[in-house]
């Protein structure tokens, strides 16, 4: 895997540049070669309707790209919607899945047969997604995911700095150059990735994998983000069903 210092100096030479656009391109193609994926693509949106690609590692990214805006669905879209990764490794399979026209429609038009989408986020703020897709089936380790959400997090702070030009760049030039762009997924962020392998797993959508990992933290009395470092450490497999919860309120004593 590339060492994130050298795309931290790309990225800091690029803003600095005449074309600050280069510095998510810098982004997307580190990301086809930083991580074991066969591309990479990062789009800004904000729904079905309002997307539009911005860089792309080579044309099938872009056209899995296209693929998704056409039909107005597929997994880029669900990881904007639920603000967590959508992992999935193996399009044969999916295709009878929550998006059975646009997982068809990839594997007879394309050579892609995993996708892992990643949602840009800051904050409570969603602005885009980092796609990937690899031209064999398979899951990406923990590693892979812990990388990925960081070059999810540096597009991120790129992006914005290309919304706001003046004080985002600025700031991002600063950090830059400390070395300290693209630093380690926070403990939030884990929880987001990790409901991502859980939905994977278990074949849910993001969200009820969510809820799936904050029931579990209520019954057992533990936060969700050590939760969240079990599941990605594979020392925590949420199989089985979901966990009962008391009631939120207690019911009225008998007079």
């Amino acid at each position: 895997m590339a060492d994130l210092g050298e795309l931290r100096e790309a990225v800091a030479l690029a803003l600095r540049g005449p074309d600050p656009v280069e510095a998510l391109r810098v982004v997307c193609r580190s990301t086809a070669e930083a991580l074991p994926v066969d591309g990479a693509a990062i789009s800004t949106m904000t729904g079905t309707q309002h997307r539009e690609t911005l860089c792309a590692s080579d044309q099938a990214a872009d056209g899995l790209e296209e693929i998704q805006f056409t039909l107005g669905e597929g997994p880029c879209f669900e990881a904007f919607d639920a603000g967590v990764p959508v992992l999935v490794p193996d399009l044969d399979t999916a295709s009878g899945s929550r998006w059975p026209i646009y997982a068809s429609r990839v594997v007879e038009q394309s050579r892609a047969r995993a996708v892992f989408v990643f949602p840009l986020i800051f904050g409570s703020l969603r602005v885009g997604t980092m796609s990937t897709y690899r031209t064999a089936p398979g899951p990406l380790d923990t590693e892979t995911l812990a990388a990925a959400g960081e070059l999810a997090a540096t597009a991120t702070l790129v992006l914005l700095s290309l919304q706001d030009p003046v004080g985002t760049a600025a700031r991002l030039q600063r950090e830059a150059s400390t070395g300290s762009l693209g630093v380690r997924v926070s403990p939030h962020e884990q929880v987001h990735i990790a409901a991502g392998v859980v939905a994977e797993q278990l074949g849910l959508p993001p969200d009820a994998a969510f809820d799936r990992m904050r029931g579990h933290a209520f019954v057992q009395s533990r936060l969700l983000i050590d939760v969240a470092a079990d599941i990605l450490a594979h020392r925590l497999r949420l199989d089985g069903p979901p966990p009962e919860q008391p009631p939120t309120s207690p019911t009225a004593s008998e007079g």
